[in-house]
């Protein structure tokens, strides 16, 4: 079997109680069967009844007991009884493996972390880079009936990563529009039953012209309409509000819904400029480390373009989205301190991917009302 890795995951240390934004409050916690019958035969090392806090839910699983959203086995400081009296073999699988996770694609295992983890943010913001290793073990490869149109979709995410990785002097913008450029021509190839190879890398090849990147990052310069990018960046915590949010994130949300409603247009032109230079400068790798893993996490389908461009407008979005939220806070202090800025990313990352309902809200929400289109949503992004 191949394994695709990214670098974080072999990296990854839980932080514990040290956690500002922990996985054992808020979240659903299944726990299988045989874990269940673990926490019954020590029972009174743990001090409570495995029916105590854990429910059956269907067939081998079952499920915590959520207690004021708190796991029960959270102690004050945030650690987790089952592994301070018995130890981390007895945790559930998904209580051991979580942040981490697995993706077979191609015959290929791909690993990564979820980031709605607050320490997987903290780690994407301290590289330089992403970088990614491939590595094999005994076990066979199950065969993959698409693997040309695995190979044409690699070809064309390893593009991707290029284009945000190797000109860290070109907006990012700019590289995100080239990024886009690149995705349009592989799905038009695939549309003409071309799964060249060779061809799509000259394309990249292309669009990866340090030339053809300035001239392109010039044009676009002159194309940001901010009475545009100030409707879209007001609408984003509006929308975020409607969905039933908890704890600081509400907060959050909430002072951005009110400064979006309550600011002038020369205020938020100066908010936006003092924020680009005094915070967004800080975190231009890390803003090309999230979109990297964003497009690493969140395979892309060539042949559903449709289905792509969605894709790629969902991580814009939820780009952008985070920033208005911050520019809200960074307008209401002056500045905006590392913590606060990875609590909004991490509480956002983990309203929509471990939550459905918001997720799919969220997407039809931006479906339905015309949001943006893909390309428009990239040059208004704040960076």
């Amino acid at each position: 079997m191949r394994y695709l890795t990214v670098d974080l995951f072999e990296d990854f240390q839980c932080i514990a109680g040290a956690c500002p934004n922990s996985c054992c409050i808020g979240w659903k916690i299944p726990v299988e069967k045989n874990i269940f019958k673990e926490m019954q035969r020590h029972e009174e090392e743990l001090g409570i009844s495995a029916a105590g806090w854990l429910k059956k839910e269907d067939g081998e699983y079952y499920s915590v007991i959520l207690d004021g959203q708190r796991c029960p086995m959270l102690t004050r400081e945030n650690l987790c009884q089952v592994v301070l009296r018995l130890g981390p073999e007895y945790l559930s699988r998904t209580c051991s493996l979580f942040p981490r996770s697995f993706n077979q694609y191609g015959g290929v295992v791909e690993r990564y972390l979820s980031a709605s983890c607050p320490e997987v943010i903290s780690m994407l913001m301290d590289k330089d880079v992403i970088e990614f290793s491939v590595s094999e073990d005994l076990e066979p490869e199950p065969e993959y009936a698409h693997m040309q149109l695995y190979q044409f979709e690699s070809a064309v995410r390893a593009g991707l990563v290029s284009m945000l990785q190797e000109f860290p002097q070109i907006a990012l913008n700019a590289r995100l529009f080239a990024s886009f450029m690149i995705l349009q021509k592989a799905v038009g190839m695939y549309q003409e039953h071309r799964l060249d190879i060779p061809a799509i890398q000259l394309e990249i090849a292309a669009c990866l012209d340090e030339r053809n990147l300035y001239a392109l990052e010039e044009k676009l310069n002159g194309s940001v309409d901010e009475n545009a990018r100030f409707r879209l960046l007001s609408q984003l915590p509006a929308l975020a509000n409607e969905f039933a949010l908890t704890g600081r994130f509400e907060g959050q949300v909430q002072r951005a819904v009110r400064y979006f409603a309550e600011v002038d247009r020369a205020r938020y032109l100066s908010d936006v400029e003092a924020f680009k230079k005094s915070c967004c400068l800080p975190y231009h790798a890390f803003y090309s480390n999230y979109w990297v893993y964003r497009i690493f996490a969140d395979t892309l389908s060539i042949p559903d373009y449709e289905k792509s461009k969605e894709k790629m407008i969902y991580i814009g979005m939820k780009f952008a989205m985070f920033q208005s939220i911050a520019l809200a806070g960074f307008a209401e202090h002056g500045r905006l301190d590392r913590t606060e800025y990875l609590s909004i990313i991490s509480s956002l990352s983990r309203e929509t991917e471990n939550n459905a309902y918001f997720r799919h809200l969220l997407a039809a929400r931006i479906r339905d009302n015309h949001l943006v289109s893909a390309a428009g949503l990239l040059l208004l992004i704040v960076t």
